[in-house]
């Protein structure tokens, strides 16, 4: 049993998920393919669209076998974090062979090359990074620099993302073995529509702008999926965070007290603090504090874990919630149960109980968050919030 994995936000799932994960079967050979997705909120600090078991059954209905959320604690953060918190997860289930990821240029060698220079940093490398932050560059920007032979890799999303991975699978030693292949169509986050592709950017801008061209981007099925929840109104924003995050600015007595909070720095609390009379929308805001060194993307995510309280330093331990599966992976699913070296959820409500204090932590702050995530939804809607502890394994 040879099995791919995905590490994806489906936010929503479209015609290039789809391709990159019958890219993942064909060029591995994969029995089957599972993806590790990021749950209500995603990495560039913001609600996902729609909630994370509608865009588990988006994929699983085109293209993925089983899904497996990541936590918003650990798919809120930096690609480094990101990617670091995905390997170990995926390290941890015993059945992965495989990491398959799209990127600008479909090269893995040349990938690789760049993630063991990163993974193991010299002292030079160290020093000229610390020359370019000193000059007030973003990190991304100071990074690229200082490593010019590597330059036109960093400056495009995918080839970063897929680097930090293999950093990942380097650093940690795991025995992951890392594919790729060239994205199809347009570009991470481009406002460009081309022929089938458009990227997960395009298509929430579209369901603002356009809805009804959506459909010749994505799936059929996923499309169906979101049409519905665009229907009954259960589209979510940034702004749908705004009065969240005014909440806690306005409680907190000091700039002191903001920096518990996740990806926060004491200086963007200082700034954050002083001007918060000013936080009347999460987007404008974040506009707002963004500068030369903060990129919007970083500022961003400070912001939604101020919004969600989400705290620094609180003990977690790992664990595998299983949002979904396609019945043809019930044999993949019990090899998961059997080989996983954390707690594997498959119904909450009745395991919450057999996992030790850590593991329930965080299981239940990701439950408080997903909530939090369904009363936006029912706020806008008008219907009923969602119990997320109600909420059943999707089978398709």
């Amino acid at each position: 049993m040879k099995t791919a994995l995905i590490v994806a936000e489906f936010n929503p799932y479209h015609n290039g998920h789809k391709y990159i994960a019958k890219k993942a079967r064909e060029v591995t050979g994969s029995d089957y393919v599972i993806a590790l997705m990021s749950g209500d909120f995603v990495q560039r600090g913001a609600p996902a669209v729609v909630d994370r078991y509608v865009r588990a059954k988006m994929a699983l209905s085109s293209g993925i076998d089983l899904i497996i959320a990541l936590p918003t604690r650990y798919a809120a953060c930096s690609a480094e974090e990101y990617a670091s918190n995905a390997l170990r997860i995926a390290d941890s289930l015993g059945c992965v062979d495989l990491l398959f990821f799209g990127s600008e240029i479909g090269d893995i060698e040349r990938l690789t090359d760049a993630a063991r220079v990163l993974a193991f940093e010299t002292d030079e490398y160290k020093e000229h990074l610390r020359d370019y932050l000193k000059q007030g560059l973003s990190f991304p920007r100071a990074r690229a620099l200082a490593l010019p032979q590597f330059e036109d890799l960093l400056d495009k999303p995918n080839n970063i993302l897929g680097i930090e991975y293999i950093k990942a699978i380097l650093r940690g030693k795991y025995n992951i073995r890392p594919e790729t292949c060239s994205r199809v169509g347009v570009s991470h986050g481009s406002s460009v529509l081309s022929g089938e592709y458009a990227s997960a950017t395009a298509i929430r801008d579209l369901l603002r702008s356009s809805p009804s061209r959506v459909s010749a981007y994505m799936p059929a099925p996923a499309c169906a999926l979101l049409e519905d929840e665009y229907e009954n109104n259960r589209l979510i924003h940034e702004n749908d965070l705004s009065f969240m995050l005014a909440s806690t600015l306005w409680e907190a007595g000091s700039s002191e007290e903001l920096t518990k909070y996740v990806s926060v720095t004491d200086t963007l609390a200082n700034a954050a603090w002083s001007s918060r009379e000013k936080c009347l929308s999460f987007t404008d805001y974040a506009m707002l504090l963004k500068n030369r060194s903060l990129t919007y993307t970083h500022v961003s995510r400070a912001l939604l874990h101020m919004a969600l309280r989400i705290e620094k330093d609180r003990p977690a331990a790992d664990f595998a919630h299983i949002l979904g599966m396609r019945k043809e992976a019930g044999p993949l699913a019990a090899h998961i149960m059997e080989s996983s070296k954390i707690p594997v959820i498959m119904r909450p409500a009745r395991e919450l109980t057999d996992l030790d204090d850590s593991v329930r932590s965080l299981f239940n702050e990701e439950i408080h968050l997903s909530n939090l995530y369904n009363i936006l939804v029912s706020r806008r809607s008008g219907q009923e919030i969602k119990n997320e502890m109600s909420r059943r394994l999707i089978t398709v």
